[in-house]
């Protein structure tokens, strides 16, 4: 039972999962989820069932080959998806300390889609906050006053709108979320953010899907070179017109450095990403640096840098971020750990339909106190968030406390 505002959801889900192993080399897996939704606006039943196959050869040559299908019935329509793909994987090294991992694959799936005018409610679509900050949303036409974004860090209530993320409209009828890492619910690059919002649904369509993917790369201890690319294409076989499908490609090549002695471990990436998707295109250089310290037998320092450079249709963005946090446990015999930490972001954005460029930075600081005793668990939290720049954007102070107290029995 969930209750966002005035929209109250029931919903049964049922999963059944199956893992065999045939023999040492060969084993399988099948699975099945039922879920049951009930909502003032839509009823939703769904059935997903999946099968897969995994052969590993010799330790080095790993094949994997799935069948799913999902069906799907609301009161505003019915979608049926039908498909299956084959992965391989590869990895060997190839002299001490050089190894190569191979990775690729393709599918097919067929979409079936009878539907009605009106709203679908799309479940927590799981993301991943990317370097960028940024991520397209999977449905096109999306009722933005609707959103919902999700996480462990923030209130049982969602994140917070223009704190912990901003919404905004980009070509294709796509919507963008973009992440703001100081907000006061402390996102950052790595953590997976749930989505749910309504979008209007799209005509009776049926389509085909054929995708592929591939990732390449050569580890040498110290520096390892990278490269992944993914491509999906949809073609109409009935129904609407073709410009409610669209093809996707992504692309990053990157450099990876690493560093470890005694008490330091450092690590440099440099990656280069593109993005195609229908109308919309951009392209991106991002950089990434990251120190561990050990100060002391129970002090570490922890350093985290982000330089992103983007290029899309129409908006040019710069985005810098840095943190620095310092894990101290104070008394060996004493649960008690302190956390200070500070942390900067700074975003430009220079459209075409504007003058000038939009600049917005955050500044905070902030202490996390934990201390346990026997069953019981303080969690003590304070940040100060400071947000300023020009054009549409208010300047302001923020200061927040939040406490937490759990007993395990």
């Amino acid at each position: 039972f969930d209750r966002d505002g005035f929209n109250e959801t029931e919903s049964l889900t049922i999963d059944e999962n199956l893992r065999l192993q045939h023999r040492a080399n060969l084993s399988s897996t099948a699975a099945y989820r039922f879920r049951s939704t009930e909502q003032e606006s839509n009823d939703t039943d769904e059935h997903l069932a999946s099968y897969g196959l995994t052969h590993r050869l010799y330790r080095n040559l790993t094949t994997t080959a799935n069948l799913s299908t999902r069906f799907t019935d609301s009161d505003v329509g019915s979608e049926d998806e039908y498909g299956g793909d084959l992965h391989l994987s590869y990895s060997k090294e190839i002299r001490p300390g050089i190894g190569l991992s191979l990775s690729g694959g393709g599918g097919y799936r067929l979409t079936d889609i009878e539907s009605e005018d009106g709203l679908v409610r799309k479940e927590r679509e799981g993301h991943t906050v990317l370097p960028s900050l940024t991520f397209n949303l999977d449905e096109r036409f999306v009722d933005q006053p609707s959103i919902i974004v999700e996480n462990s860090k923030c209130p049982s209530n969602g994140c917070i709108l223009n704190s912990d993320y901003q919404v905004s409209s980009v070509a294709n009828d796509f919507t963008q979320i973009e992440i703001l890492i100081t907000g006061p619910s402390g996102l950052a690059v790595g953590d997976r953010v749930d989505v749910t919002y309504y979008y209007q649904s799209v005509p009776t369509i049926k389509y085909s899907t054929t995708s592929y993917d591939y990732t390449l790369r050569l580890d040498f201890g110290w520096i390892a070179l990278y490269h992944r690319a993914s491509n999906s294409e949809e073609d109409r076989i009935s129904g609407a017109d073709q410009e409610f499908l669209t093809d996707r490609s992504n692309s990053s090549t990157g450099l990876e450095l690493r560093w470890t002695n005694r008490a330091t471990r450092a690590k440099f990436v440099g990656e280069y990403r593109t993005i195609d998707s229908g109308d919309f295109e951009s392209d991106s250089l991002s950089f990434n640096q990251s120190v561990f310290h050990t100060l002391a037998p129970r002090a570490h320092l922890n350093f985290n840098a982000n330089e992103v450079f983007s290029d899309g249709d129409g908006t040019d963005s710069e985005l810098y971020s840095a943190d620095l946090s310092l894990d101290w446990r104070p008394w060996p015999d004493v649960a008690l750990s302190l956390r200070p930490n500070l942390g900067a972001w700074i975003r430009r954005d220079k459209t075409a339909n504007t003058r000038g460029t939009r600049e917005e930075g955050f500044l905070t600081a902030g202490l996390d106190l934990r201390w346990t005793w026997r069953r019981v668990v303080l969690d003590l939290r304070y940040d100060h968030n400071h947000r300023q720049g020009n054009e549409n954007v208010n300047d302001s102070d923020e200061d927040r406390v939040f406490l937490r107290v759990s007993r395990s029995f």
